[in-house]
């Protein structure tokens, strides 16, 4: 979700993770486009495919944060920038914001999204067996069982 974001403030304890392979889903909502040009796809790929935490001071590292501050500091910290970013001109802000999603678009991004959501890959995927016992897993609380892959 954090993808979706212009700006993120982390707490020092927070933790990330990219859990979709852990339970047999994918990663949608267009975040997996975003991801990679946020972090780069060797990076992308090693959380997709483990799942892994990523703490907080390793997301901001790699890009995925904006900033980390003390826990008790978060709000405080979001409140401060959403002050000087409303402090600029509202239209530079909007164009700049604008600008950055034409750069995205041009990065291949639109085309790839509409690639994937189509994709016969992805119908299998949220049809499958996986997919049912990821989910079933993650609410009962045990490790999933997965079965061979149909893709």
């Amino acid at each position: 979700m954090l993808t979706n974001l212009d700006v993120v403030v982390a707490g020092e304890s927070a933790v990330l993770s990219l859990p979709e392979a852990k339970r047999g889903v994918h990663a949608g909502g267009g975040g997996l486009p975003r991801l990679v040009y946020l972090i780069g796809r060797q990076k992308a790929a090693e959380l997709l495919m483990t799942g892994r935490d990523v703490p907080a001071r390793e997301a901001e590292r790699i890009g995925l944060v904006n900033e980390v501050v003390p826990d008790d500091d978060v709000d405080k910290r979001a409140l401060e920038i959403a002050v000087q970013t409303a402090a600029n001109s509202p239209d530079a802000v909007m164009l700049a914001l604008y600008g950055l999603r034409l750069a995205e678009r041009h990065a291949g991004y639109q085309g790839m999204m509409d690639e994937y959501f189509s994709s016969r890959e992805l119908q299998v995927l949220l049809k499958g067996e996986n997919t049912k016992e990821g989910l079933r897993a993650f609410i009962e609380k045990r490790p999933p069982r997965w079965v061979n892959s149909k893709l």
